[in-house]
């Protein structure tokens, strides 16, 4: 996948059923291709995200936001969050995930 640089450290990748390469990250996050379906990453991360109604997890995301985003951007769904790293050609491309147990905690002095 081309928007990695070399300051990303991947530690594992998970391929789907369909080929598509799930990319595990340091921090417990996975990079998601917008294309991916719901229903492969539930699959292959024992995750929940809702596929009753988009196919997709640029879709979903398009759903939820209700417009294409133009600059990163957050939402918290299903258990999970979601911060787009790459929008291209009017698709969300590139998606980074986790589930909100392995959100970071914040410091209280």
């Amino acid at each position: 996948m081309a928007f990695l640089d070399s300051s990303t450290a991947v530690i594992d990748a998970i391929l789907t059923r369909k080929g598509r390469e799930l990319l595990a990250q340091n921090d417990g996050s996975f990079l998601i291709d917008g294309g991916t379906s719901i229903r492969e990453i539930n699959r292959a991360l024992s995750w929940k995200l809702d596929s009753s109604g988009a196919k997709t997890l640029n879709g979903l995301l398009t759903e939820i936001l209700q417009s294409i985003p133009d600059c990163p951007v957050g939402v918290e769904l299903d258990g999970c969050y979601a911060e787009t790293v790459q929008v291209k050609d009017n698709m969300i491309r590139t998606v980074k995930m986790r589930q909100r147990a392995t959100l970071p905690v914040p410091e209280t002095s």
